[in-house]
């Protein structure tokens, strides 16, 4: 009898487990209509997205196309103007710029002479600075660096160095460790 009882057991267990799979075999076909029914509707969206692209390019050529002479002349104008506008801005800075710098040499010039680089035998062009400040406080440290008739050396030219004058390098030395 205890096989009786299992093999109703196991009919039972396998009539469940073919229920089950029918269900289940139901819900994966309704799951894959569902999914070609959804690709269907991205196919159409995305064609009719196609559509209207071409569309509004072929609208975008059809306006431009009807645009009077007049509008197209007026277009042109404008962007020459605005070359014209760009160019001038560009002119008016470097016009500054180039103000800018000559007023610097003025002040390099003038700073050399007033602070007297000039009588030691310096050049105006070892004045270093993008302001009037800065040129001031390089003419103050090489006036330090640099006593009274020691750049142009007291001998003439092609003597040797003597003990007390400074060489080029020791100049560059005493300006460069401030």
């Amino acid at each position: 009898m205890s096989d009786i009882d299992t093999t109703g057991e196991l009919e039972k267990k396998l009539a469940d487990a073919e229920a089950r799979i029918a269900e289940l075999t139901k819900e994966l076909t309704e799951a894959n209509e569902s999914t070609e029914k959804w690709k269907g509707h991205a196919k159409t969206w995305e064609d009719r997205s196609k559509e209207n692209f071409e569309k509004a390019k072929r609208l975008d050529e059809i306006e431009e196309q009807s645009k009077t002479d007049l509008e197209k002349a007026q277009a042109r104008a404008e962007a020459a103007e605005k070359a014209v506008a760009d160019r001038d801005a560009a002119d008016k800075q470097r016009e500054e710029e180039r103000a800018a710098k000559e007023a610097l040499d003025k002040d390099r010039e003038a700073i050399w002479e007033a602070k007297g680089l000039k009588d030691r035998g310096l050049s105006a062009s070892i004045l270093r600075g993008n302001s009037r400040e800065d040129l001031e406080a390089h003419a103050a440290e090489l006036i330090e660096a640099i006593p009274l008739g020691s750049a142009s050396g007291s001998g003439g030219a092609g003597d040797d160095i003597t003990e007390g004058e400074l060489t080029a390098d020791d100049i560059v030395a005493q300006v460069s460790s401030r």
